[in-house]
């Protein structure tokens, strides 16, 4: 009876194939581990826009993206998109690029990359070399919290720039256009950040229940 065994061959066939995939599904469960964050943009008391910020670990690298879309509709309108993405490994930035269009018009393209001893960072109007280790940047400030550091890796101004603390898990972080931006932390993750843009102050408050 050929065909019955067919069948029976088929079937077989079909379930070592779904345990296959389904130890492979554990295997990458086990190998990537991700975090997301969701905050609300808030000019005053008003919610203009989210950011997402993702945190992907896999076996000594780290990934992070970051997207925002900011839409503001009063005296002045104002459409802000911005994209960020890093990679590091054994805690040592490799890559990165930060992407910010406003009204259709991309007023930031940056880009970090590591080249031999040093990094090549580009920009549509510059391009310079980076000779220290970079292991810390701004993605990083949303997971973790920046105790003791003076400094970190500005990907869109392609410098390195000023954080301090000024209080218990809050920190001043200095711009080089000299405004500051302030970063609150609740059980290590950032819960609030306090940004001056647009001729204004933005909020950027942490949705509980979108973080996971």
């Amino acid at each position: 009876m050929p065909f019955p065994f067919k069948r029976k061959r088929h079937f077989i066939f079909i379930t070592v194939v779904l345990r296959i995939c389904i130890f492979l599904l554990i295997i990458f469960c086990h190998t990537a581990q991700g975090q997301h964050l969701t905050y609300a943009v808030m000019l005053r008391n008003e919610k203009i826009g989210e950011l997402y910020v993702r945190q992907i670990l896999q076996k000594g690298t780290t990934d992070y993206k970051l997207e925002s879309l900011i839409i503001v509709d009063k005296i002045i309108n104002m459409k802000v998109d911005y994209k960020l993405n890093a990679h590091f490994e054994e805690g040592k930035l490799i890559r990165s690029s930060t992407w910010q269009k406003s009204n259709h018009r991309v007023n930031i393209n940056t880009s970090t990359i590591l080249v031999g001893d040093h990094y090549l960072v580009e920009s549509p109007n510059k391009k310079t070399k980076v000779h220290e280790e970079i292991d810390f940047n701004l993605c990083m400030l949303y997971f973790h919290e920046p105790n003791g550091r003076k400094r970190i890796w500005s990907d869109s101004y392609g410098e390195f720039i000023k954080i301090r603390s000024v209080g218990p898990h809050r920190y001043e972080l200095l711009l080089p256009d000299g405004k500051k931006n302030y970063y609150t932390y609740n059980y290590g993750i950032c819960s609030l950040v306090e940004t001056e843009q647009l001729f204004t102050k933005i909020n950027f408050l942490l949705i509980p229940n979108k973080a996971n």
